[in-house]
């Protein structure tokens, strides 16, 4: 389960999304994506990066919050690894669901 802190009307709200869509994986490549090349220095953080990370996670969390409760509730410095976590998330979780693939004949998984 994937959690987010946002301070809204000046109280912390947490935020849950327990169940993470294929559309949401989907779109977390062209996201993976985007955070690997802030991070390798092939792309600098601008207000287009911020607005793409900022809607996925909004998207991730199935529109719980809005785009600017997000902007105006998360601390600066976590917006990028926020988005690099749900990624890693979703990623590792499908890496894990392949684990066992293909099935064993007979067997259960």
């Amino acid at each position: 389960m994937v959690t987010i802190k946002l301070q809204i009307d000046k109280k912390e709200t947490i935020f849950r999304v327990p169940f993470i869509s294929g559309r949401v994986m989907r779109e977390s490549y062209p996201t993976r994506d985007l955070v690997m090349a802030l991070g390798d220095g092939g792309r600098t953080a601008d207000a287009d990066v911020i607005d793409a990370l900022a809607a996925f996670v909004c998207m991730a969390f199935g529109g719980q919050f809005t785009i600017d409760q997000l902007l105006d509730g998360m601390c600066c410095d976590h917006m990028i690894t926020t988005a690099f976590d749900i990624v890693t998330a979703i990623h590792t979780n499908a890496a894990a669901a392949l684990g066992d693939f293909p099935p064993t004949p007979g067997g259960g998984s």
